[in-house]
């Protein structure tokens, strides 16, 4: 749990855990479920805003707990109105006090007319080095805690009022784990984050309306739907284990076989409807109509639905995004043999706020 001037940031901690230091504290549970209220449905950013609270507990709480949110470093507006964030990292609990205080995150908000989606990162960097991904550039340094992953959702309700007291239309409405790092490979952590953001006491998240990505981590899969029962997209991007393992070194441990059975039960063992399969579009690499009906093979009776991606590059990007033909055609080719298939529109390209493009580092933001 971090800390701040010798106080506990009660962000990100779980209600029964929050609950027991109340009680140590001889404190009662409606008191508890009070701050809870303030902190998740009301945003409040000083305990001494609680006007729920007796004055004595809220001067008590104050100087015990904090609500620290994330220190933003940068920020960068696209001009598509898509929003990114350099935030620094708190020293956080079993981290190296040298490196805690270097590290940093970016955070991606996609406003549109009805919706304002949450592109949340869960690992400073990445472990897994896909060769199509920007922040596969990055040497993993350290997972996200549960603290972290919930104040960048908390970041941006702030920034958009979306607390009760401001009465603003416009909210946060979906939230997707596809910024950088493997969130299956910080589950624990995703896994108590997902538990609060979904908490019809607290941020009240509908299920639906999140979506966790991944690269294939086989044996997490079950444990995500059991536990969190949240849509699943997951980095597919070639129809071969030859030419996935060239893209994504992961396949090599997780081979399509493993993976497309794990996708076949994940919607029952969930209670969703289909998988998303995010498939980026590389020119002369994975977007011939050869690779479009390997696709169409594999996928062939599976509950999917596939969303071609646009490769967002970047200086020194190793790979050329597909043309607007070649695009066309693939996707015509998937929707010939049944497949449901989706253009997803790039945004934030112009500040490297697009997928695959973040990297961290105030030097990679002004670039």
């Amino acid at each position: 749990m971090p800390q701040q001037q010798n106080k506990i940031c009660l962000i990100g901690t779980p209600w029964a855990e929050m609950e027991s230091q109340f009680l140590t504290l001889g404190l009662t549970t409606l008191q508890a479920r009070q701050t809870w209220d303030w902190v998740y449905r009301q945003g409040v950013l000083s305990f001494l805003s609680m006007t729920t609270l007796p004055l004595p507990v809220r001067h008590r709480l104050e100087a015990m707990y904090s609500l620290e949110r994330l220190s933003v470093q940068q920020e960068r507006v696209s001009n598509d109105g898509t929003r990114k964030w350099l935030f620094s990292l708190p020293n956080e609990a079993n981290q190296c006090d040298s490196l805690a205080s270097e590290m940093s995150i970016e955070t991606v908000c996609i406003p549109e007319e009805r919706r304002i989606t949450a592109c949340l990162s869960s690992q400073v960097g990445c472990a897994l080095q896909c060769h199509f991904c920007r922040t596969g550039t990055m040497p993993l340094q350290q997972n996200l805690t549960t603290h972290a992953l919930v104040a960048q959702v908390l970041h941006i309700k702030d920034v958009f009022q979306d607390w009760p007291q401001y009465r603003k239309t416009r909210r946060l409405t979906h939230i997707v784990f596809m910024g950088m790092g493997e969130p299956l490979l910080n589950y624990a952590a995703v896994r108590e984050a997902l538990t609060l953001l979904m908490d019809p006491h607290g941020l009240a998240f509908s299920r639906h309306r999140i979506t966790v990505s991944t690269s294939g981590i086989v044996p997490v899969l079950a444990s995500l739907a059991r536990d969190c029962r949240v849509p699943l997209a997951l980095s597919l991007h070639a129809p071969s284990d030859v030419l996935r393992s060239q893209l994504m070194p992961i396949n090599e441990v997780y081979p399509l076989k493993d993976l497309m059975q794990a996708v076949r039960l994940y919607p029952r063992q969930s209670g969703t409807v289909r998988v998303t399969m995010e498939y980026v579009l590389l020119k002369g690499v994975n977007d011939r109509p050869a690779e479009a009906r390997e696709l169409r093979a594999l996928l062939r009776g599976l509950p999917v639905k596939v969303n071609l991606l646009t490769f967002n590059p970047w200086a020194g990007a190793p790979f050329d995004p597909s043309s607007e033909e070649a695009t066309l055609a693939f996707a015509q080719i998937l929707a010939q043999g049944g497949i449901d298939c989706f253009r997803r529109r790039a945004r934030g390209q112009d500040i490297l706020a697009a997928c695959g493009q973040l990297r961290a580092g105030t030097a990679q933001m002004t670039c």
